[in-house]
């Protein structure tokens, strides 16, 4: 009989050790919700708790849960990337931060996602501005056991990616006229690239005319504007052209022009076949 009161005396000491480590398990609210952001093109999650909440549960043997980005397209599909990530039970007085970061690399390579039913718009600076898809994702916090307070499903966010190939844009050029007297805008452009590209684009030439080559690198106020060059393109095969001959005549009443400089501007992508600023020629003018 000796035998099983030793046996019961065992499982009652065992007893408060897990009565007090339940207790300190017990989820304690960090007091900020969830966070998934798009900062630039890089997605952040941001997921807070307490340190003490964490320790508790690190010496229940668990540490780590499981990160998982998906198209927000195809939720159940295969993640686009996937990791573990460690808690944290550092001692600080706030509470602590689970993180994970997705890339523009690791959705915009994925064509296969893109081109259906994503917003485009354009983005960035003004003479940077590029025809972006938004390609949205979710992200997923897979905890089990003690960490499942944890366990979260992010609303969609939208990931900027390049929409158009601009390897394939073509090439634009000023070039002097057969009368070797005036100056003539000569463009072949992909045909793909330009039907991306020319939804709310606009094109201008800016010409700037002076004594000399500083003064038209260093003008700010063009002489003559020509716009609405984006409407002027014509289809030929595989590509859009246009052959434009520029006003010389208006630029050469600029005082004693000697040199005039040409320069494309307007909104979207389709500019930046304008290559880099400025192009300088000198002309006769008499």
């Amino acid at each position: 009989m000796r035998a099983p009161r030793v046996i019961l005396c065992g499982l009652l000491a065992f007893a408060p050790a897990l009565t007090r480590a339940d207790d300190e398990c017990v989820w304690q609210d960090p007091g900020i919700a969830p966070q998934v952001s798009v900062d630039g093109r890089v997605a952040s999650l941001r997921e807070y708790y307490s340190p003490q909440w964490a320790a508790c549960a690190v010496r229940a043997g668990q540490r780590n849960v499981e990160v998982e980005w998906r198209f927000a397209s195809e939720p159940k599909g295969p993640p686009i990337l996937s990791e573990k990530v460690e808690l944290s039970v550092a001692r600080r007085d706030g509470p602590a931060k689970l993180g994970a970061r997705l890339f523009p690399s690791n959705v915009c390579d994925d064509r296969s996602h893109r081109g259906g039913n994503n917003r485009r718009v354009t983005t960035g600076p003004p003479g940077r501005e590029q025809t972006t898809e938004l390609v949205p994702v979710q992200v997923r916090v897979r905890a089990a056991g003690a960490l499942r307070p944890l366990e979260y499903a992010s609303r969609p966010v939208e990931i900027p990616c390049g929409a158009c190939d601009s390897s394939r844009a073509g090439h634009v050029a000023f070039l002097v006229a057969d009368n070797e007297r005036d100056m003539v805008l000569d463009a072949k452009l992909d045909a793909g690239w330009f039907e991306c590209v020319r939804r709310g684009a606009t094109l201008s030439i800016l010409a700037f005319a002076g004594e000399t080559e500083g003064d038209v690198s260093k003008a700010i106020r063009p002489a003559v504007v020509v716009a609405g060059l984006e409407n002027e393109f014509v289809r030929q095969g595989d590509a859009y052209v246009l052959r434009k001959a520029l006003p010389m005549a208006r630029l050469c009443q600029q005082g004693n022009a000697r040199v005039v400089a040409f320069e494309l501007w307007g909104r979207g992508e389709l500019m930046s076949v304008g290559g880099q600023g400025r192009e300088i020629h000198k002309v006769k003018c008499k």
